[in-house]
């Protein structure tokens, strides 16, 4: 069963190699690796900032999120390739959601590069509207957002 913890320092490496792996399936598709197999998930999981989806021990996924501006930002959601149609994602996305609610944000907003075009549909089947696309750090991302 899939359940949803705040990340520790414990889950770090597994964090960075899911992301590695998730991601990989576009480097085909851009010039350069995608922003997310960059960052410090060290920081982020110290800043409170990561939950993981676990099945018992095994992490499973994971969704980089804060509070900016008065919104919750989903800075990064990423599934296990071989977890995909689980529902894991989905657990991700609405645990976000609901953090939104609790502090009362007034919308839960993310990107996606334009070139992972299985997320653009992924997200509007989820209530998220299309507000937004342009080269951002050098990036073509499609900015989304649901009000809450």
């Amino acid at each position: 069963m899939i359940t949803t913890r705040p990340a520790t320092p414990d889950d770090v490496a597994a964090i960075a190699d899911l992301v590695r792996r998730a991601y990989a399936m576009y480097l085909q598709r851009m010039d350069r690796e995608p922003a997310p197999m960059h960052d410090d998930y060290a920081a982020r999981v110290a800043d409170g900032k990561v939950a993981v989806a676990v099945d018992g021990d095994n992490v499973h996924g994971a969704i980089v999120r804060w509070v900016v501006d008065g919104d919750l930002y989903v800075d990064n959601i990423a599934v296990d390739p071989a977890a995909h149609g689980r529902g894991i994602g989905n657990v991700l996305l609405e645990l976000a959601i609901e953090e939104g609610r609790r502090k009362g944000c007034g919308r839960v907003w993310l990107y996606t590069n334009a070139v992972m075009t299985e997320n653009v549909g992924y997200y509007e089947r989820r209530g998220f509207v299309q507000y937004d696309r342009r080269i951002d750090e050098g990036y073509d991302r499609i900015f989304f957002e649901r009000i809450l």
